[in-house]
């Protein structure tokens, strides 16, 4: 509802009511989920959030599935400035693979690749 309510001062439709990450760890690096602590996990995501720092953003950690993953929910409408968040699908890959070299050399937690949808022609890409 907050996001909303933010949104609803845009004056303009949105399409994309949230920006949806998930984070997951590489099990090939650790064998199993069950050797990463939740904590060093929420470290992660606080350090994603930043990204997006002028944005209404949450994160969830699952603990009840086969692997523990992190949802990242961002609200596109900027609450301070109420500008729709811009940035190009070659900023955010750029600013998503320093992310992940900054949390693999702070606490060696290896992360899975990106998949992202290609707004150009519409077909879920991966690297």
């Amino acid at each position: 509802n907050q996001f909303l309510y933010i949104q609803s001062y845009k004056g303009k439709k949105l399409i994309t009511r949230a920006l949806h990450f998930v984070l997951s760890f590489d099990t090939r690096v650790y064998g199993t989920e069950g050797e990463l602590r939740n904590g060093e996990i929420i470290v992660c995501g606080i350090f994603l959030l930043d990204l997006f720092k002028d944005y209404q953003r949450f994160f969830a950690l699952h603990t009840d599935k086969s692997h523990k993953h992190l949802h990242i929910i961002v609200n596109p409408v900027n609450k301070k400035t109420m500008n729709l968040y811009h940035c190009s699908q070659h900023e955010l890959k750029n600013q998503l693979k320093q992310f992940a070299g900054f949390i693999y050399q702070m606490y060696r937690i290896t992360l899975m690749g990106i998949s992202y949808l290609d707004e150009d022609d519409g077909r879920l890409k991966f690297y």
